[in-house]
């Protein structure tokens, strides 16, 4: 069940972004927070079972909001800090379990 429902977030990731998020994307737990400020906003995402929750949306990546954030395509795992990316402005400013 579990890979059923990984294949479907990326065939919809796909759909959406027509990008495959594969590879090095990190494994985040559901109830993972992230929160991270943009040109003076600060934005929360909550992962999910089955993606994320962000500006009380369900969205499928963590790529599909940082573009809705920037209004330009990211990498979601390195606008949240999440690739190894040593760069302060791409790190997330706080994540944690609840």
């Amino acid at each position: 069940p579990s890979t059923k429902k990984r294949l479907l977030r990326l065939a919809e990731t796909f759909r959406e972004t027509g990008e495959l998020p594969i590879g090095d994307s990190p494994q985040v737990k559901p109830g993972t927070r992230f929160m991270r400020d943009w040109q003076g906003t600060r934005h929360e995402v909550w992962s999910l079972e089955d993606g994320y929750l962000w500006n009380g949306r369900k969205m499928t990546s963590l790529s599909q909001i940082a573009g809705a954030i920037t209004g330009t395509k990211w990498s979601g795992p390195r606008f949240f800090g999440l690739n190894g990316n040593k760069n302060k402005e791409a790190a997330p400013l706080d994540q944690g379990s609840s």
